[in-house]
């Protein structure tokens, strides 16, 4: 009998969605932008160039193209498919960038921007093809200022000093902003 194919939906980040931020630099994002990142995980390692290589000293990751990002643990020979992606799915890559409008089907970011407004948020997957991609290259994620950041069980994660005062209102809240067309969530100050 042949193997039956599956479909997977392609994820999505559409929306917006205010959410409170504190003085301290901590947010909470949405259940649908975390189901939304997980998605991407699970669609993005699914497809090339994502793979499973073995280095030469035996070690097993999972890489895009050859650049490995992560770790198999245990260390063993596994399937893309058999690969248990939470580890994942709780990390996220942040940089900040000036977005010239607000239109999310055709405002990328500026990552070089002096003047940044915006809080860039990108799953680990979709933050490796901005990074080793050369088709993605013309979106200009920085290769030295990103900084990945870890999302506790509620959502919640903390930003920096920076971070916050770009994304921070004085009524204390934020503003979750999915961008379907460039794969990226963002947190600005509400308008």
């Amino acid at each position: 009998m042949p193997k039956r194919i599956q479909l997977v939906l392609n994820p999505t980040y559409g929306g917006s969605k205010k959410v409170k931020i504190t003085q301290k630099g901590q947010t909470k994002l949405p259940g649908c932008f975390l189901r939304a990142l997980k998605e991407t995980n699970s669609y993005n390692v699914r497809i090339e160039p994502f793979q499973i290589i073995k280095d030469h000293h035996g070690n097993y990751f999972l890489a895009f193209g050859k650049v490995p990002f992560a770790t198999l643990e245990p260390n063993r020979k596994a399937r893309i498919e058999d690969l248990d992606l939470s580890g994942l799915d709780r990390k996220v890559y942040i940089a900040t960038a000036h977005i010239k409008g607000y239109n999310p089907q055709s405002d990328g970011p500026d990552f070089v921007s002096v003047r940044p407004n915006a809080v860039i948020i990108y799953s680990v997957t979709d933050a490796q093809k901005m990074l080793h991609d050369p088709h993605f290259s013309d979106y200009g994620f920085p290769k030295s200022s990103y900084r990945v950041r870890k999302i506790d069980p509620q959502g919640r994660f903390c930003l920096s000093p920076l971070e916050h005062r770009i994304a921070y209102s004085n009524h204390g809240y934020t503003t979750v902003t999915g961008h379907p067309l460039y794969f990226f969530i963002s947190l600005t100050k509400p308008s």
